[in-house]
């Protein structure tokens, strides 16, 4: 991240940061073994450019760096990413940890009881 914000022609709006429940994917195909991800959407305007970084996390270690010193509205989708799927972000200057210890239990048993809807049920009558 340093390093796309410090080019010639820099990356300087981070632009979304989202996680994603990979566990139920069925097409992993060239994809790196993952049970979650984070997403960074970079944007340069110098260059006219976008790129998405993608990072895979197993469900054993959901921890990543948090980018806030480099693009202070992280913080936002960090907690965001956080709350949605219990991803922890070290040296975040709101750390999720504060929070009470039923919420965070709250957080992991919504990701833990997430399962795939056939199609044919969620059709309207």
């Amino acid at each position: 991240m340093i390093f796309l914000k410090k080019l010639p022609k820099p990356y300087v709006m981070l632009f979304d940061l989202h996680g994603m429940d990979e566990r139920l994917r069925t097409h992993r195909d060239g994809l790196p073994a993952a049970d979650f991800s984070v997403f960074y959407h970079l944007i340069s305007i110098d260059r006219n450019r976008d790129i998405m970084l993608k990072v895979a996390l197993s469900e054993n270690d959901l921890h990543l760096p948090t980018f806030t010193k480099l693009f202070p509205n992280a913080n936002w989708y960090e907690r965001e990413t956080w709350e949605m799927f219990g991803i922890t972000f070290r040296w975040s200057p709101e750390p999720a940890s504060h929070h009470d210890a039923a919420d965070l239990g709250k957080v992991t048993r919504c990701v833990k009881i997430i399962r795939r809807v056939p199609p044919s049920s969620t059709r309207l009558s």
